[in-house]
């Protein structure tokens, strides 16, 4: 019998203990006046001091590493594969759907807590409105921040290495228009990224290659150029823009995480080689040039607009997704200047401008996926980022040694072109065979 009676009073104290939980949750769910109603959205906690009216969208920006596997850190623009991951120095924007009307949320469930829709305001609506555009407003710089990061890289690597010695008459404000005119077109390529939803080395080099389209379509009309045919529609914008440029400037400058220390010194040493051998094409071109401060200038001091390119991606972490109207801005811009150039000079060649770019979006709308963030890739320490600096300082050394050999007889220009050249088609004509046997999305 005393046992009897100790059991009951443990199983009443067990359900008041029951009773008082449940009452304490629901007390807290209830939405008082001067309190907001608080929830867990994907395990954290968040007040809201407005209530509201049907489904809404609550967002919050919280640090969350973006690689999820190994092979995630050897691939610079990869698909984020889920949540958690080595790096803890990324923040991503990430929303969950809470429905105001019935208390539901998909990581919490249901909530039998009544909702008094007398409480709710217009004006408190309009405030998370407010909050929602504001956060729209910081992917759209990041959107305007990257493209003018992507302009200052593809500068260097597709201008300032090309040409190895500064013209004689080139001003920093004419280099500074030269960095905007790049961002713009960077902007083009990376609305087209983003608009796909393409990642990994795919997207490294078909949208290095709408940057060089832009640059040699619509900056300049180097790609018009009939003679030798076909060639110039290759040479440079796919061989150098987008092999040269885009795979090993800014995509293994991406994969440092992958690569180390080591291995992106020993990257940038060839970067630098690679750089100091075409500058001996320019001795049967130019009579200016040699060892001068416009020359350590010129590609170490720009060079250093790589390494702060390259930090602050970082920082940035995924590819921004603005409004659709925000992408349409810099691909506007470049198609009224084309339109504006092709009936100033109605040359026929123009029409492969528009034909390329139609397949190379194709094949971006292939191969790209959507539904996942797109990582800039794993961070590394600025330090070594700062090892990119081997390769001008390689050019800026070995370079005037050739040019005092009078080497520019080895014909490093068709040497690095045919190369290039071949590495570039046979790349794009892999893409475009695994578009084609891929399924529609």
């Amino acid at each position: 019998m005393t046992a009897s009676l100790l059991a009951r009073g443990m199983g009443r104290g067990r359900d008041e203990e029951t009773k008082s939980h449940e009452e304490q949750r629901r007390a807290e769910a209830q939405p008082t006046e001067g309190r907001g109603f608080r929830g867990t959205a994907g395990g954290g906690q968040w007040a809201a001091g407005h209530r509201l009216r049907g489904p809404v969208r609550v967002c919050r920006v919280f640090g969350r590493g973006l690689l999820s596997g190994a092979d995630d850190h050897r691939i610079p623009l990869s698909h984020n594969k889920g949540p958690g991951g080595p790096s803890d120095r990324r923040m991503l924007l990430e929303s969950r759907h809470w429905d105001w009307a019935t208390r539901e949320n998909p990581s919490t469930g249901p909530s039998n807590a009544p909702l008094n829709r007398s409480d709710l305001t217009g004006a408190r609506r309009v405030a998370l409105e407010c909050e929602k555009g504001r956060e729209a407003g910081m992917e759209a710089w990041r959107y305007a921040l990257l493209s003018l990061l992507l302009g200052g890289l593809t500068v260097w690597g597709s201008e300032n290495l090309f040409w190895s010695m500064p013209a004689a008459d080139l001003t920093p404000v004419q280099w500074g228009l030269t960095v905007v005119a790049y961002a713009i077109a960077a902007a083009v390529a990376l609305s087209a990224v983003i608009w796909a939803g393409l990642g990994g080395w795919p997207a490294v080099f078909l949208g290095a290659a709408i940057v060089g389209y832009m640059s040699e379509g619509v900056i300049v009309g180097t790609i018009y150029q009939p003679s030798p045919p076909l060639f110039f529609l290759v040479w440079t914008p796919l061989a150098w823009h987008a092999l040269i440029t885009g795979g090993v400037a800014f995509g293994l400058g991406r994969a440092g995480a992958a690569l180390g220390p080591w291995r992106m010194a020993l990257v940038w040493g060839a970067y630098g080689l690679f750089g100091a051998f075409w500058a001996q094409y320019w001795v049967s071109e130019r009579s200016d040039l040699g060892a001068t401060l416009a020359l350590a200038v010129y590609l170490i001091g720009c060079g250093l607009v790589v390494v702060l390119a390259h930090v602050v991606m970082d920082r940035i972490g995924t590819l921004p997704r603005p409004k659709p109207w925000v992408l349409w801005i810099a691909p506007g811009i470049a198609a009224a200047v084309w339109v504006a150039q092709s009936i100033a000079d109605p040359n026929p060649m123009r029409v492969v401008l528009p034909v390329i770019l139609a397949l190379i979006l194709w094949v971006m709308r292939r191969l790209g996926d959507r539904s996942r963030p797109v990582s800039l890739g794993g961070p590394v320490p600025v330090w070594q980022h700062g090892l990119f600096l081997i390769t001008p300082v390689l050019v800026v050394v070995l370079a005037p040694m050739g040019w005092a050999q009078g080497w520019g007889t080895l014909g490093a220009n068709w040497i690095v072109a045919v190369l290039s050249i071949l590495g570039s088609v046979v790349w794009l004509g892999r893409l475009v065979w695994r578009a084609a046997r891929t399924a529609r999305r």
